[in-house]
């Protein structure tokens, strides 16, 4: 099976595995989970410097196997609207509606059935049992096939990665071996357990975090602050904040450059043992003053930057 690489925020890359069918908007759901960067309607995929449309499915990207994404916040969190939908039909005409991301093809079915005064009621959302093998609703998106009752009941529009302005959808009626229906059957469901598995794992590994955090917090004296705290700031801000918190830590003597407590060792000049004297006792910078100075020095920086590319 084929996979992408994902470049987090956090430094850390996620291997995604893939078929040509799969939607870049499931890659990204995916990553945002396991790698708890959420929500993930602030974040976008990107190759290199092009921004990828999250509405493609991997056969469409114009991705190769193993190719390297990098997951970046936006500037704008990406809202859901209505999609227009246009039902083409076996006989050429076209049903046109707005439905919400959310909504089922198999509710998209219907919806139209009891339309029209009743001309299409039990025409389109139907098997017909009487022909060996019986007859099956199938739904085709771009070239995705989405066959049977079970299926349109579980697929929604954000699942064909419809989540906002217009797609045509064709439907027509196949002669489908039951053999196959079991076949897509198990598959969704295996998806299905796979997706619950993950929102578990990623529970009990944050859930585990915040305890630890907490315990930590019951420390008088402590302040305890994650990567997640920075998740809400610009990128080019977050890219100086490794930068910021280094020099922080120096002056709070935690760089391992910082004052260290003689532990009674030779002094290197001579033999004499001397007692040096404790380091002073600097205040501890918060959360709030260091996240405070990250604005304006990310303004320094990036100004100084932009000086130099003038010259």
């Amino acid at each position: 099976m084929a996979t992408l690489q994902v470049l987090c925020p956090n430094g850390r890359r996620q291997n995604v595995k893939i078929t040509p069918n799969t939607k870049l908007l499931q890659v990204l759901e995916d990553v945002c989970q396991k790698q708890k960067f959420l929500p993930a309607e602030d974040y976008s995929l990107k190759h290199g410097r092009n921004t990828l449309d999250l509405t493609l499915s991997m056969r469409y990207a114009n991705l190769s196997n193993n190719a390297k994404l990098e997951l970046v916040k936006c500037e704008k969190s990406r809202a859901e609207s209505a999609v227009l939908i246009a039902l083409q039909l076996e006989g050429g005409e076209r049903l046109q509606g707005e439905f919400e991301p959310g909504t089922t093809l198999w509710e998209l079915l219907q919806h139209w059935e009891g339309q029209e005064e009743g001309k299409y009621a039990g025409k389109l959302a139907y098997v017909d049992s009487s022909t060996t093998p019986p007859l099956q609703p199938v739904c085709i998106y771009m070239r995705e096939e989405v066959t049977g009752e079970f299926a349109l009941q579980e697929t929604l529009l954000r699942t064909l990665g419809l989540t906002g302005g217009r797609a045509v959808i064709r439907l027509l009626h196949r002669s489908v071996e039951d053999s196959v229906l079991t076949e897509i059957k198990t598959k969704i469901e295996k998806e299905k357990q796979r997706k619950a598995r993950l929102a578990a794992s990623t529970d009990s590994r944050e859930s585990a975090r915040q305890n630890a955090v907490n315990e930590l917090r019951d420390i008088p004296g402590i302040e305890v602050f994650s990567p997640n705290d920075f998740n809400d700031l610009p990128p080019d801000q977050q890219r100086v904040a490794k930068r910021l918190a280094q020099a922080l830590f120096s002056s709070m003597g935690a760089s391992g450059q910082g004052p260290a407590i003689s532990q009674g060792g030779a002094n290197s000049e001579g033999g004499a043992r001397k007692k040096k004297p404790a380091p002073k006792q600097q205040q501890q910078p918060t959360f709030a003053n260091f996240k405070a100075q990250l604005v304006p020095a990310a303004v320094v920086y990036f100004g100084s930057e932009h000086q130099k590319g003038k010259k």
